[in-house]
């Protein structure tokens, strides 16, 4: 078998996965991210320290107090993966309001950058 009848099999087979069951697992995998990165700021029902000291030193949101940032934070990253998996239309919302950790470049000096997540 060639490689492009293999590619073409391959193919194939993708082909007759609905769309509707890759979608869901797509939005199920970033509901996930969310969630499990909302779970590392708290501890029980409380947020952590470390969440805090994050948000104050790491972070540095300029337009709002870090300890009203980590609530937020927290917050959104606990309620929007439910819509988002689910495909109600606030899901939208989840990216705007949890994307400051996710992926974001912070750099220590000009010459060391590192990624976040």
């Amino acid at each position: 078998m060639s490689l492009i009848q293999l590619l073409e099999t391959g193919r194939s087979l993708a082909e007759r996965i609905p769309y509707s069951v890759v979608a869901l697992v797509a939005r199920l995998t970033v509901a996930d991210v969310f969630w499990r990165s909302g779970q590392t700021k708290v501890e029980g029902f409380h947020i952590r320290e470390a969440t805090f000291f994050l948000f104050r030193d790491e972070y540095k949101v300029p337009l709002l107090p870090p300890d009203l940032a980590a609530y937020l934070a927290t917050t959104a990253e606990h309620v929007f993966p439910g819509p988002l998996g689910h495909r109600i239309g606030l899901a939208p919302l989840g990216f705007g309001a949890v994307r400051h950790d996710h992926g974001v470049l912070f750099t220590d000096n000009e010459t060391n950058i590192r990624l976040r997540s």
